[in-house]
């Protein structure tokens, strides 16, 4: 159990179930006014697709860039919402979009491929070559990988925060669903 727990934060990858006594509908609704298609311009705080039952939004980070709150890992979102027992319930699951995952994988291989180099250059009886070469390519990964999970998890449980705040917060009318969440 601890090394799943270890590897928790290792891994970019979470859930979320939120649970409101709106509407589905009333969601939604609220969903697709705060979601635009594009991230240019930079008039939403989440761009992306909101089906019938299911969304994949990404927070726009240049949203509020005023107040410095970009980050180079914005998170995709993926969502169901379903409504049980006169409450919705919204699940949602966050993780890097595979562009990321590639490079990162990427210099994953390189740095593996320096640590091999390194390993070769010790075993020859090459001490002074192999050695840094061992250090930088075996510390390189492993801050790479803290680095990346720190920034996509913050900026997921910033962007999770947000929503459920946009979602719950308080309905001034629900006849006009434009004062939704104002």
């Amino acid at each position: 159990m601890k090394i799943k727990k270890l590897l928790f934060h290792f891994i970019p990858y979470r859930k979320y179930v939120l649970t409101t006594e709106r509407t589905k509908e009333s969601v939604l609704r609220t969903l697709r006014r705060i979601t635009g298609k594009s991230v240019f311009p930079p008039d939403y705080e989440f761009y992306g697709n909101v089906g019938t039952d299911e969304f994949r939004i990404r927070y726009n980070v240049r949203y509020r860039m005023d107040l410095n709150v970009e980050n180079s890992f914005p998170p995709i979102m993926n969502g169901t919402i379903q409504e049980a027992n006169a409450k919705t319930v919204i699940s949602i699951s966050t993780k890097l979009p595979t562009s990321y995952c590639i490079t990162f994988g990427f210099v994953h291989l390189i740095t593996f491929i320096g640590l091999l180099l390194g390993l070769f250059f010790m075993c020859a009886g090459n001490f002074h070559d192999g050695l840094p070469l061992l250090l930088i390519c075996g510390v390189l990964p492993l801050g790479q990988q803290l680095l990346m999970c720190y920034s996509a998890v913050n900026t997921a449980e910033r962007a999770i925060k947000r929503l459920s705040h946009l979602l719950f917060a308080e309905q001034t009318d629900s006849d006009n669903p434009s004062d939704e969440n104002e």
